[in-house]
């Protein structure tokens, strides 16, 4: 088992996945490779970053994050860091993801490493970078958030899902918790999981983690901050931000046409491109939510006639809309459209961290920057990575397979078998082929019609061979049960369900099995490589 970290001082070769085959987005891949026509209509190189101009006040925005820091108990590093923020020098990394569950699935723990790294990385003599993590509670699709899956004590995978149906439509970040019906899907999780010598300390941890937070928001920002405060990461939900956004929410409110009409003109060129952008507008539709007293996070659609329709129904003329938004504030959440601008608005922002989607979002937004005089972050792909058991790591090497063939696992299985049991009939084969190669030339010789019919034949009969080869593989690997079993297991530690494992399993399972030791491990393979790569981590080698 891996206990202890040894920080990698030595220069170490990561083995890497390839980024086409785990992330097949033709707009993603062209930004990371800087290929035409993407190169050419957003610019921008990871090793040569672009100054980013700030126009926010950093006295509030230490305010801000230090109270909110403080409620969640966070770590003495992270208080250092958000002491800094008045030093012009001061800029931040920032990354982010909705209020999962446990923290969610495995990337939501990449992407915090690869803005802890990046900070370090990107961090020059004039500027110095911090990493911050943008919990996005605000948002209300509780259905991406509300389960994990993990694999359990029988190498099954098996989902955790908390009971979300009351959510449904409601931001999540003043939602309260159901203490009971958490702690229970904690121990749930506990008695999946192979019991180790560290499970009852991680486990307590979690619960006592729990029974501190209030609101589902709050619960996940103190456990991401407990695993990764260590290297300083500040924390945020956008709700603290809104009091001091109003300018901002009034400028979106008071020109929702202007603003659609650029950002649909920048998604139509881009379709135009041969791209598939992922976000489309209506251009009526406001790039704000307004949340009632119930938590309901409610579209504002601007009429014909300048009402402002509410999608429950309700309406404000526009004089009442803006004054709601100077007196409540908090009512009005941004959308994926206008989040970015609401962030950089308030925050010194030099690199934002995104996944796919994200990134795709940057190039879709880039021609709203200028309208409000901001200058767009450095965009950089996140760091990706697979979790490799040093037992399933003996298979891969017995077998000698790369790991992205384990997403066709009948094809996998059929290659290897293939590859051992092919030459106990090449040489019957051969004989035969040797054979009849004499017979046409002897028969040639004697009358060419002969000959050539034996040729002719020729053809059928190693077809026909051929297919009885195919039906020995079959048969083979229908009676390898070994072989079956071993891919079958493999695959379910690193493409459950036929899905990359960063997006299915959860990073308490790896915590329950190897202790919180094995993060020190990840960070430090992690910033080993380039920005925007998928790893393999194998922290039981070092």
């Amino acid at each position: 088992m891996y206990y202890e970290v040894k920080l990698m001082a030595e220069e170490v070769k990561l083995d890497l996945l390839d980024l086409k085959l785990m992330y097949p987005n033709s707009m993603l891949l062209d930004y990371i490779y800087r290929k035409e026509p993407m190169s050419k209509f957003f610019g921008g190189i990871y090793d040569k970053m672009h100054p980013v101009k700030y126009r926010g006040d950093r006295g509030i925005l230490k305010d801000i994050l230090m109270k909110y820091n403080k409620s969640i108990d966070a770590q003495s590093m992270v208080f250092e860091n958000i002491e800094s923020i008045e030093n012009e020098k001061i800029k931040f990394v920032i990354t982010g993801q909705q209020s999962g569950l446990f923290t969610g699935h495995m990337y939501t723990i990449y992407k915090t490493f690869s803005a802890i790294n990046y900070a370090k990385k990107y961090s020059t003599d004039d500027v110095k970078l911090i990493p911050l993590f943008w919990n996005a509670s605000e948002d209300h699709d509780i259905e991406e958030v509300d389960n994990i899956w993990v694999l359990n004590k029988n190498n099954d995978v098996e989902q955790i899902k908390f009971d979300s149906s009351a959510l449904l439509g409601k931001s999540l970040e003043n939602v309260l918790i159901e203490h009971s019906k958490l702690d229970s899907l904690i121990n749930k999780m506990k008695n999946s999981l192979t019991e180790t010598e560290f499970t009852d300390s991680i486990f307590e941890k979690l619960s006592g983690i729990l029974k501190k937070s209030e609101k589902w928001g709050e619960f996940f920002s103190r456990t991401l901050s407990y695993l990764m405060g260590q290297w300083g990461l500040i924390i945020l939900e956008p709700k603290i931000l809104r009091p001091h956004l109003k300018d901002y929410f009034t400028a979106v409110l008071s020109n929702p046409i202007k603003y659609n009409t650029i950002f649909q003109k920048t998604t139509n060129r881009l379709t135009d491109l041969g791209y598939k952008p992922k976000m489309h507008k209506k251009e009526n539709v406001v790039g704000l939510f307004y949340i009632d007293e119930e938590l309901n996070r409610l579209t504002i659609t601007l009429k014909e006639n300048g009402i402002y329709e509410l999608s429950d129904g309700k309406s404000f003329t526009r004089e009442e809309i803006l004054n709601e938004v100077q007196a409540h504030p908090e009512q009005f959440s941004t959308n994926a459209i206008f989040r970015p601008l609401a962030q950089d608005l308030m925050i010194p922002t030099h690199v934002f961290v995104g996944g796919p989607s994200e990134i795709g979002y940057h190039i879709q937004i880039k021609d709203l920057y200028k309208e409000f005089d901001l200058t767009q972050p450095n965009i950089v792909f996140r760091m990706g990575a697979t979790v490799i058991e040093k037992h399933i790591n003996k298979i891969i090497e017995k077998y000698k397979f790369s790991i992205t063939e384990l997403r066709d696992l009948n094809r996998l299985s059929t290659k290897l078998v293939t590859n051992e049991n092919e030459q106990k009939l090449q040489g019957y084969f051969s004989n035969i082929s040797e054979t009849l190669d004499r017979m046409n030339i002897e028969l040639n010789d004697y009358n060419k019609e002969l000959g050539s019919r034996v040729q002719y034949r020729k053809k059928s009969i190693m077809k026909e061979l051929k297919n009885i080869e195919k039906m020995y593989i079959k048969y083979v690997k229908n009676d390898n049960q070994l072989l079956t079993n071993q891919l079958t297991k493999t695959r379910a530690y690193l493409f459950p369900s036929d899905i990359p494992q960063e997006r299915m399993f959860n990073i308490f399972q790896y915590l329950n099995k190897y202790s919180l030791n094995l993060l020190d491990c990840m960070r430090n393979l992690m910033s080993k490589d380039q920005p925007g790569k998928h790893v393999v981590l194998k922290c039981w080698m070092f």
